[in-house]
């Protein structure tokens, strides 16, 4: 990190929690390679001293029905 931007709780749990998917680079008009930024800023949130191993997004319990459908199509 440059430290232009400190990592706020809200913004760490969303890097955290990307399965990339890659549907966020295929809605970017200007081609931003977002996983490629995830993935350094996760790097970063270790070196930092930000211990998120283990952890992963959760889902909301009244509309998740387990069909794992997701995990099979994350890329």
């Amino acid at each position: 990190m440059t430290g232009a931007l400190q990592p706020d709780p809200g913004t760490v749990e969303l890097i955290v929690g990307c399965f990339y998917c890659k549907n966020c680079e295929r809605a970017c008009s200007s081609k931003v390679s977002l996983t490629e930024i995830f993935t350094d800023a996760k790097a970063d949130f270790l070196d930092a001293g930000l211990d998120f191993r283990g952890v992963s997004a959760q889902t909301d319990d009244d509309l998740c029905s387990r069909c794992r459908v997701c995990q099979a199509v994350c890329k």
